[in-house]
């Protein structure tokens, strides 16, 4: 899944999601280019959500250098970035969205979410619409 939803009324791409336009993409710092929402120039992908201006990004050379070896990962370009299936939080770590390695309930960031043979899941009785939102079962 390449969506988020928003205010759980709409699913949005995020980064490599499909696009028409800019519009349609999940966050302002993305751009729609060939149909899929990147980011627009001098900014680097932190997350599936979020881009940052490429010189506020920290550089590495391995995965050690990054705040967070279970949820962090040193890009191709020498730059920390989340993990897949984490998401950048205000503080500037990253921490896991559905399918996210974890090993404690609160570290899995969607809203109805458990820890689960070390992957963050909807709870019992919920199911996953978005990578970021778990719905009651009806």
């Amino acid at each position: 899944m390449n969506y988020f939803a928003v205010y759980e009324i709409r699913c949005l791409p995020t980064l490599s999601g499909f696009c028409l336009n800019d519009n349609d993409c999940y966050s302002d710092s993305f751009r729609c280019t060939d149909n899929q929402c990147q980011c627009k120039s001098n900014y680097t992908g932190v997350s599936v959500d979020k881009c940052v201006e490429t010189h506020l990004v920290s550089s590495c050379t391995d995965v050690s250098e990054c705040s967070d070896s279970w949820h962090s990962a040193c890009s191709l370009e020498g730059k920390c970035i989340c993990a897949l299936n984490n998401i950048a939080t205000k503080t500037s770590t990253c921490l896991p969205i559905l399918n996210g390695y974890c090993w404690k309930d609160d570290q899995c960031m969607v809203m109805y979410s458990v820890c689960n043979n070390f992957r963050c899941q909807c709870k019992p009785n919920f199911i996953a619409v978005a990578n970021n939102l778990c719905m009651p079962v009806n």
